[in-house]
């Protein structure tokens, strides 16, 4: 049984509240007085000497004493002011929030969840692209992942604005004993257009389990560009990708590149080599 990152719940309620009908984005709402900080707190933010009690006011679990707070300083959104991300981690999980100076003085916004279950990445900040990044897991039997969420701060809000799995190891079934590797990176081209770049690799399995020859190897490239309606980036998916609905996140292999690849596989099972047809489990070969 696949565990999917916990970060998919989340996305997945915020795609069907985005449905492809072209809507105009709302309008900035003022931060509420509870989301206000007076200059006196943001000092003692900033410089990482305040009480537990100060951090209540923003993380919606008890954070220990002994828990280290880390900060990290960068651009979050497209004003000329950087932002403050103030983030922890406690045994396996974590939250972020992040710290905004505005005309009218300091405001937070809702912190976001950081998962620490399966993985250890720290938040960090891309400033190239205005973003923090925070990875997710996924893991089952024969079955891991890693998944990255690019986000912004967004009418005082952090809003996910592009997602992307950047590494899935599984079993590759029907296909015998194979197994894929996806492993992705993307490259911020502008704020109009994210580049993804993914390579897709088959391997066979020797008698011990190990990695043995590789059956085939696929280089795969997505852009992504802006969407003002949706304020995230979609992705242009090459012919072969599923497209019977709008897809606004890229992170498992078995929803999106597997239907791509499969007729590939299907035709080195049919017409490879001897040992990757008996590899890709053609029966003439197994038998």
């Amino acid at each position: 049984m696949k565990i999917r990152p916990i970060y998919l719940l989340l996305l997945c309620a915020y795609a069907c509240t985005n449905s492809p009908t072209v809507q105009t984005p709302p309008a900035a709402v003022p931060p509420t007085i509870a989301h206000r900080l007076n200059q006196t707190e943001i000092d003692s933010l900033l410089n990482l000497q305040f009480s537990t009690s100060l951090l209540q006011r923003f993380y919606t679990t008890a954070v220990p004493d002994t828990v280290p707070i880390h900060r990290l300083s960068g651009q979050l959104d497209f004003d000329p002011e950087p932002e403050h991300v103030l983030w922890y981690q406690f045994e396996t999980y974590g939250h972020a929030v992040v710290l905004d100076h505005q005309a009218d003085g300091w405001i937070y916004a809702e912190p976001i969840m950081l998962d620490f279950m399966r993985g250890v990445h720290p938040p960090q900040l891309d400033s190239s692209a205005h973003a923090l990044l925070v990875y997710s897991y996924g893991s089952g039997s024969s079955y891991s992942s890693e998944v990255i969420s690019m986000h912004r701060l967004t009418n005082d809000s952090l809003v996910c604005v592009f997602q992307m799995l950047e590494s899935e190891y599984s079993s590759l079934l029907p296909f015998c004993g194979a197994y894929k590797h996806i492993s992705g990176q993307y490259t911020f081209k502008n704020k109009e257009l994210i580049v993804a770049d993914y390579l897709y690799q088959v391997w066979e399995n020797d008698e011990n389990g190990d990695s043995g020859r590789r059956l085939l190897r696929s280089n795969i490239r997505i852009p992504f560009r802006w969407s003002a309606a949706q304020q995230v980036y979609l992705p242009e998916l090459p012919e072969g990708f599923p497209q019977e609905e709008p897809i606004l996140y890229i992170s498992d292999g078995e929803t999106s590149f597997d239907p791509y690849i499969e007729p590939k596989l299907e035709r080195l099972k049919r017409h490879g080599p001897k040992w990757v047809r008996k590899a890709l489990c053609n029966q003439d070969e197994v038998d």
